[in-house]
């Protein structure tokens, strides 16, 4: 004879208790901001200059190009976690006596290769134009080897930055608008700690609102 309690117990567990579990570990151990709601923000703050990605010597003092390839957490399902790939190029402008990280996320070809393994390989030794948001650039705390200034996106000074493919084809590897907003959302939900983010824009926002009513109520 079926037991229908234990058939009702499995089935209310699995498919009711469990996904609202992993939905509350979800949401209360990965870090998760607004970002879709600031990133256009982040990005109206930013500012193109100009860098060169080479290795070279100061004072006896060698600084190099750092390729990281790793992943980042964006939620649990069933079948385990669910990540993205992040690929990060550091390097060390001697011109602006920074340094930055040219950090892409999910930059993949069709069949699952990061298109980074071929950037870094073109960068070597150029210069480029890189987007960055002028907070990171003023701020103290970022341009160190510990925490470069993160990058979103470039493109090339004289030509487009691209591979050829076959004897006529050929993939751009610069980012669209799409990829770089995609790169600028995805670190400000996942990467960007909490605490930063809440006093870069939402106690921002909350202070710029008070601020126009204050003068509001003056005039």
């Amino acid at each position: 004879m079926i037991n229908y309690k234990n058939y009702i117990g499995w089935f209310i567990g699995s498919f009711v208790l469990f996904p609202v579990m992993l939905h509350f570990y979800s949401t209360f151990s990965i870090n998760r901001n607004e970002g879709k709601k600031y990133y256009q923000s982040y990005i109206n703050n930013s500012v193109e200059i100009k860098i060169k990605i080479s290795e070279y010597e100061e004072k006896g003092k060698i600084y190099g190009i750092t390729f990281k390839s790793g992943s980042y957490l964006a939620s649990y399902s069933r079948s385990g976690s669910n990540n993205g790939a992040m690929d990060k190029l550091i390097c060390y402008s001697q011109e602006n006596k920074k340094y930055f990280a040219v950090t892409v996320f999910d930059f993949l070809f069709q069949y699952g290769q990061s298109k980074f393994e071929i950037i870094r390989r073109i960068l070597d030794n150029k210069e480029i134009f890189i987007t960055v948001n002028k907070d990171d650039l003023a701020n103290p705390k970022y341009g160190t080897k510990e925490n470069p200034i993160p990058v979103f996106n470039y493109k090339g000074i004289e030509k487009t930055i691209m591979v050829n493919v076959g004897n006529d084809g050929y993939i751009i590897l610069e980012p669209t608008q799409k990829e770089y907003e995609h790169n600028v959302i995805t670190y400000l939900t996942y990467i960007m700690p909490k605490e930063e983010f809440k006093e870069r824009f939402e106690k921002r926002k909350i202070n710029i609102r008070f601020k126009k009513k204050a003068e509001k109520q003056i005039l």
